[in-house]
């Protein structure tokens, strides 16, 4: 048998224009390009990251002015307290001291207890002069 050819077309077929595929795709463009936009936004975000990192120093450094300025306080705080303590101290100790040793007063007679008397003992009356003698019902 004989092949049969099938008539060619003059005019080719029809093909989309090249342009629409280029509208409707458009080429990616290299990614160190960035946007004129988008280097202004990081440009501005880089700015607000540097003020937040100052900020934060800041805030550090008066941190730690504020323990130093506590620990201060405490420290002068404690030392008036142990001078406060200490004076109390001194000033019972002297006290203390007095009334062991009372001063002597010329022509006041010493009224006190003699060591090892009883003072409900009546002998132990007998031995401070001008004192009455209690009275039987007594």
């Amino acid at each position: 048998m004989k092949k049969t050819n099938k008539p060619v077309p003059k005019t080719p077929a029809k093909k989309a224009p090249a342009t629409k595929q280029l509208a409707a795709k458009p080429k990616a463009k290299p990614a160190s390009k960035p946007k004129p936009r988008k280097a202004q936004g990081q440009a501005q975000l880089a700015q607000v990251v540097a003020q937040l990192a100052t900020s934060a120093e800041k805030l550090a450094q008066a941190a730690d002015r504020l323990a130093e300025a506590t620990v201060r306080k405490l420290q002068e705080q404690h030392e008036r307290q142990d001078q406060t303590f200490k004076t109390l101290s001194e000033s019972i100790a002297e006290r203390t001291a007095s009334e062991e040793h009372p001063p002597e007063v010329a022509g006041v007679p010493d009224l006190t207890t003699p060591e090892g008397a009883n003072i409900t003992d009546s002998t132990a009356l007998e031995e401070y002069p001008g004192m009455p003698e209690p009275s039987e019902d007594e």
